[in-house]
């Protein structure tokens, strides 16, 4: 920084100059006011000009020594001026012209005289003539004197024409300060009316700049940058900046003011070089306010690139007088990343990705914008890091200090090796990118975010003019495909549709209801499908791409796209389904004497449902109910082709009268009842089964076949009722072990239920012995009719309920089986009446 210099009056008798004030000081307070001045300087790198910026020193001439006389001669005088820190402002042979004029009752007119600063730029020498003939002097004693300065900071063409005085003139800028060094105007207020006396100490008489300086301290980012600074300027031939004013001395305080400014667009101001070592730049400016967006100091470089520090404050930069501004601006090729934003062009179709992920890549172009030279050709750039929704671009380090705020980066997304051509004298992105976009394809499969992400061709431009100290904003990023989005239409159906025996859709034979969508599998072109939406996305580049949902709920109807714009969504429900149900399901009621069975449809698990036949129940002396039929569920696996057969149990009925009657079991194994006395009895309820093997009819022909019973619905066993000892309810159907049928003496057994063997049930009562049921047939059951004894019938079952006999106990309800199937359960005592059974599939059916 340079400091202010003195402008000192010496009188000293006879002498033709004089000896000076030195340059140096004390060690201390120099200390001191070099880090007052090292805080005054702020670092503007990367921060937008504003109008608080920090000042430097005030560049004034501090007060120093003092005008001496001595003796009572007439007196001469010699001018020096001394810089404090540094060198002295002014430069060897810089002209200073002093005004002298004599105060009241002098006989000398006003006089200006040149002053040259000498070599050691601390005197000034009177330039012309023999000095005691033509230096000022006046006489000691009453004379009054008035005294003024100024100066140039230079030389003029001739040194003994003392300088116009600045006052009221127009001052013009130099504008080549580089070469031709600074027009500085410095200037010193008039002090008037000085007298001399003995003993008198005397004035001091300071120069004060009337124009702003701007101080600049370059700095590369890239210390392996080969390139030199080719010059330094304020402006750069295309903003306003002022070339000269008309200035008019102080009338108060120490600067004077400046107007009729002119600005000029095609001018610019080197700057002159002050360090070339440290790339220092300083040059002097008319002090006034420089307006917004002015391209304030511009940096032009050996290899062309440019640097440009922009006044961004709406209000602009006020640079006074006598202020020193000071500024660090880096420059070089490294702006080491580039940012991009996610487009917003599909966010209200809720479109799963809404920004970029680490690690993915961009392709990066570099344009040269002053040659048009393309400076690099799809350089990867990898995400480095991401913040909501704009990411950091990463070059390779081989890169990324060559990257430079003078270049055009064209950037698209996501990086191909080979993307297509791309024109480089093209203005924006869509330009630049056209062989691109028209060459870029879509994949048909895109059922992940990462396909989707693939398919994206997002492309966008970021403008390194370096108008923004170093800093490169983001490209906000455009779709350059289209997007189909396709809603899942819904219906509601039944959760299971039923058949009967011979295949015959039974109206209104359901089993619940649900909702299903349109199908998310798809042929050929496969989207990317969010289940919890019911939508689904696909990139699409050009028109006739088409969709169609495949399989059980395929759509009647394809959705052919539209011709693609960029950027655009296009929309379709597939609301038209196939199903008209979920579930298949087959259901067989009691026939008589009649057996089923059903080809597998399709391979799959198949839930199975028997439920056994009830007991015959017998009124004729009472109200005895037959025990109710089992229930048993569970599920088997099987191969389509192979078959289910199915035996109903039928219910079982009452003996029609007394003494000989008879009445056969419920079919499916129920056992017959007999009536020798007068009691009232009835038949056992028959049971319900399904198995596997060739159809065998009946469970009890099962006998030898047993492994391929799957599952058995115990039926219920008869009821009864005794002439003097009342009704007895038949015992219940199912389970593990049938129910005992009741009794009416609670001391004595009742008949047994079936349990599974054949020593159990023998219960003797009243030394009388009931008749024992068996695998697939309740107790009193027997192929001739005719050869049943005087018994209440059993259920049926894997094992069959006991007969009732002594005193007409209810007959025993038959057993459930669930041993060839996995995870089922059996129940007791659920049906009423005949056998029923249950065939659906676990799985969604497939027409």
């Amino acid at each position: 920084m340079r400091r202010t210099p003195y402008l000192l009056l010496v009188a000293m008798t006879m002498v033709l100059s004089a000896s000076i004030c030195s340059c140096s000081e004390d060690p201390e307070e120099k200390e001191k006011k070099e880090q007052e001045q090292d805080k005054s300087v702020e670092d503007w790198e990367n921060i937008d000009m504003n109008g608080d910026a920090t000042l430097a020193p005030r560049m004034l001439f501090n007060v120093g020594d003092t005008i001496q006389v001595e003796g009572t001669v007439t007196t001469r005088a010699t001018y020096t001026i001394i810089d404090e820190v540094e060198k002295c402002l002014l430069d060897e042979n810089d002209i200073v012209t002093i005004e002298v004029s004599a105060g009241t009752g002098s006989t000398r007119s006003t006089a200006k005289k040149n002053y040259k600063v000498n070599s050691n730029h601390t005197d000034l020498t009177y330039y012309e003539g023999t000095p005691s003939l033509n230096e000022f002097h006046w006489d000691y004693g009453t004379e009054k004197i008035n005294i003024r300065a100024w100066s140039y900071g230079g030389t003029v063409a001739d040194d003994a024409t003392p300088i116009t005085d600045p006052d009221g003139q127009t001052i013009s800028v130099e504008l080549n300060q580089k070469d031709n060094g600074y027009k500085e105007l410095l200037y010193s207020p008039q002090q008037t009316d000085i007298s001399f006396s003995t003993g008198k100490s005397g004035i001091s008489l300071p120069l004060y700049h009337q124009m702003a300086r701007v101080v600049v301290t370059l700095s590369k980012k890239a210390s392996d940058d080969d390139a030199t600074v080719s010059s330094v300027t304020i402006g750069d031939g295309t903003a306003e900046i002022p070339t000269s004013g008309k200035y008019h001395k102080p009338t108060s305080g120490n600067y004077g003011t400046w107007d009729n400014i002119t600005k000029t667009a095609a001018a610019t101001i080197r700057m002159k070089v002050d360090d070339a070592e440290n790339g220092k730049y300083s040059a002097v400016v008319i002090p006034t306010n420089y307006p917004q967006d002015l391209k304030f100091i511009y940096v032009t470089m050996s290899d062309g690139n440019k640097y440009a520090y922009t006044i961004s404050d709406a209000a602009g930069i006020t640079l006074s007088a006598g202020n020193q501004y000071n500024f660090t601006i880096s420059i070089g090729d490294d702006v080491a990343t580039l940012q991009a934003t996610y487009p917003t062009e599909w966010s209200s179709s809720d479109f799963p990705i809404t920004n970029y992920t680490t690690s993915e890549r961009f392709g990066m172009y570099a344009v040269n914008p002053s040659t048009g030279e393309l400076v690099y050709s799809n350089e990867p750039m990898t995400i480095a890091s991401i913040s909501g929704t704009t990411a950091t671009l990463s070059a390779s380090s081989s890169i990324a200090k060559k990257l430079s705020t003078h270049y055009n980066y064209y950037i698209y997304y996501p990086y191909r090796t080979s993307p297509g051509t791309v024109t480089t004298s093209g203005e924006t992105a869509a330009d630049f990118f056209a062989g691109v976009i028209s060459g870029w394809s879509t994949a048909a499969n895109q059922s992940t975010t990462d396909a989707l992400r693939e398919n994206d061709l997002q492309i966008g431009k970021i403008t390194g003019d370096g108008l923004k100290n170093h800093t490169l904003t983001a490209a906000t990023m455009a779709h350059k495909a289209g997007l189909a989005v396709m809603t899942l239409g819904s219906k509601t159906v039944p959760t299971v549709q039923y058949h009967n025996a011979s295949g015959t859709l039974l109206d209104g034979n359901i089993d619940g209801t649900t909702t299903i969508y349109a199908s998310s599998t798809f042929s050929t072109n496969i989207p990317y499908v969010n289940s919890s939406t019911k939508k689904c996305y696909a990139i699409i580049r050009e028109s006739g791409c088409s969709y169609k949902g495949t399989g059980q709920d395929e759509w009647t109807v394809a959705y052919t796209t539209p011709t693609v714009t960029a950027g655009t969504v296009y929309t379709h429900t597939a609301t038209t389904t196939k199903r008209t149900f979920i579930k298949k399901g087959w259901v067989y009621d009691y026939a008589i004497n009649n057996n089923y069975s059903l080809q597998i449809p399709q391979d799959g698990s198949y839930k199975l449902e028997v439920w056994g036949a009830q007991g015959g129940s017998n009124s004729t002396l009472g109200t005895a109910v037959g025990g109710k039929g089992g229930y048993s569920y569970g599920n088997k696996t099987m191969n389509k082709g192979s078959y289910f057969y199915i035996c109903v149990g039928g219910a079982g009925i009452a003996c029609p009268g007394f003494n000989t009657n008879r009445a056969a079991g419920g079919y499916n194994g129920g056992g017959h009842c007999v009536n020798t006395t007068a009691d009232a009895r009835s038949s056992g309820g028959g049971c319900t089964h399904i198995a596997t093997t060739s159809n065998l009819g009946q469970l009890r022909n099962y006998v030898d076949n047993k492994s391929y019973v799957l599952i058995v619905a115990g039926g219920g066993g008869g009821g009864a009722c005794h002439t003097s000892n009342g009704a007895h309810d038949g015992g219940s159907g199912g389970g593990t072990s049938g129910g005992d049928g009741v009794y009416w003496n609670p001391s004595a057994r009742p008949a047994g239920d079936g349990i599974g063997g054949p020593s159990d049930g023998n219960y003797v009562e009243h030394t009388l012995q009931v008749v024992q049921g068996g695998f697939g047939y309740g107790g009193n059951y027997y192929e001739d009719l005719n050869s049943a004894v005087n018994n209440t019938g059993g259920g049926a079952g894997y094992w069959g309920g006991n007969s009732g006999h002594s005193s007409a106990p209810g007959g025993g309800g038959g057993s459930g089986y669930i041993g060839g199937v996995t995870s089922g359960s059996t129940t007791n005592g659920v049906r009423e009446g005949n056998g029923y059974a249950r065939i659906t599939t676990n799985f969604e059916w497939v027409f």
